[in-house]
């Protein structure tokens, strides 16, 4: 399954690789590892990860998974590569005020031609959920809290894995945190293991939108974070046990790493193999989406009705429905309360609409409070609900539709 991704950009093909037709086979390296699978490789070019934080550990995370060719690597950051971060980040001077996304992809792209590479320069709260749909694990190396909890609603939503890599530089402590969402039920996120202080500096620094399921631009906030402190080595070490994780858990082999803590420490030698376990009072809603593409040419061609029973389900039963891109517009209204018009349809999400003023008093007409929104109600449709789409605003094949019933919550994606 493959969505749309028109806020990602996609990392062209560089011209050196490409004219000398750079692109040696994974398997020139790629060892027989004891208890793999014999089709380790196979299964390494289905994924399709995603690498959350493109600094000094995610990076270099990035860079070891384009040396495993996988079909796709999406990655997002919304920060460029200052002075400092030669110190300790895998990049060189000629790096430095670049997109740390846009940066890391263009090299992900030249050491995989035949890797599908898609960068995202903002945070992962401004990306829609839909955008991600597809993507098969989430690497997270962040320090930001909020997008720490962003990603753990995100990887919930869509039931993929969370590797979760972090350092702590004065202890000299590697830590990597492994999340099997999606194929343990009582799984953990990484939100559930936010300690008070943790979940205090977060509420401190960000606000979040009522919807925690929501992953759009409003969500986003402008958070500080202190710069990664740490040896240049221990962030390597994190990157490389977190990739490391990563095949034991998707191929799999070795020791059992789902909901486990793997810490190395500097100082000592040792290191730990911890099990995690779900946080009943987490603040993410553990409830997977059902996802799936639809099988109709254009969504823009069916009704709301129709879409509701391709997932089995009665419309009159209930939902709540969101297209991508469009608000609902209930009706319009004269300020001063001389004229109120029904208009019912969807039109562009965040476009100013214009409208004829009041006949009466010549006043301009708008929305009233709650009469434009993000998502309708099936009650509130009516008749709308057995009317194609194309009839009521949408012009184009939407690339997702979103619905929520009373017992879950379904995304739809275009074909």
């Amino acid at each position: 399954m493959t969505a749309p991704f028109p806020q990602f950009r996609k990392i062209p093909v560089p011209f050196l690789g490409a004219s000398l037709g750079l692109s040696a086979p994974r398997e020139a390296r790629l060892p027989a590892l004891y208890g793999a699978p014999e089709n380790a490789g196979e299964i390494i070019s289905g994924h399709r990860p995603l690498v959350v934080g493109n600094g000094a550990v995610g990076g270099a995370i990035a860079l070891h998974m384009a040396r495993l060719q996988p079909a796709a690597l999406f990655l997002t950051d919304p920060k460029s590569f200052k002075e400092e971060s030669i110190l300790t980040q895998p990049i060189d001077p000629v790096s430095i005020g670049k997109p740390k996304a846009a940066e890391i992809g263009r090299r992900c792209k030249a050491i995989s031609p035949n890797t599908e590479v898609h960068v995202f320069c903002g945070s992962i709260q401004e990306l829609d959920l839909a955008e991600l749909a597809g993507t098969t694990a989430l690497f997270l190396a962040t320090d930001n809290i909020a997008a720490e909890v962003e990603a753990s609603q995100i990887a919930l939503r869509l039931g993929i894995p969370v590797i979760h890599a972090a350092v702590h530089g004065a202890t000299t402590v590697a830590q990597v945190r492994v999340f099997d969402i999606g194929r343990e039920p009582d799984s953990p996120c990484p939100a559930c293991l936010l300690n008070a202080e943790e979940i205090t500096q977060m509420n401190e620094q960000a606000t979040f939108p009522c919807d925690p399921g929501s992953v759009t631009a409003a969500s986003a906030r402008d958070v500080q974070t202190a710069p990664t402190v740490s040896l240049p080595n221990l962030c390597s070490l994190a990157a490389d046990l977190a990739v490391m994780q990563f095949l034991k858990l998707a191929l799999p082999f070795g020791t059992p790493v789902g909901n486990t803590m793997l810490e190395f420490c500097g100082h000592t030698g040792k290191s730990w193999l911890t099990p995690t376990g779900r946080n009943p009072n987490c603040s993410c809603d553990h409830l997977a989406w059902q996802i799936r593409a639809s099988s109709r040419p254009n969504l823009a061609d069916a009704t709301l009705g129709d879409l509701v029973r391709d997932f089995v389900v009665d419309p009159g039963s209930g939902a709540t429905f969101q297209i991508a891109a469009f608000d609902w517009l209930d009706r319009t209204a004269c300020p001063t309360g001389h004229h109120e018009s029904p208009v019912r349809r969807f039109v562009p999400e965040l476009q100013p609409i214009e409208f004829p003023p009041c006949p009466e008093c010549q006043a301009p007409v708008t929305s009233p409070p709650l009469a434009r929104r993000n998502a309708v109600f099936s009650e509130s449709l009516g008749n709308a609900i057995d009317t194609p789409l194309r009839e009521l605003g949408i012009n184009s094949n939407p690339p997702w539709i979103r619905f929520d019933f009373a017992d879950r919550t379904a995304l739809l994606l275009s074909a």
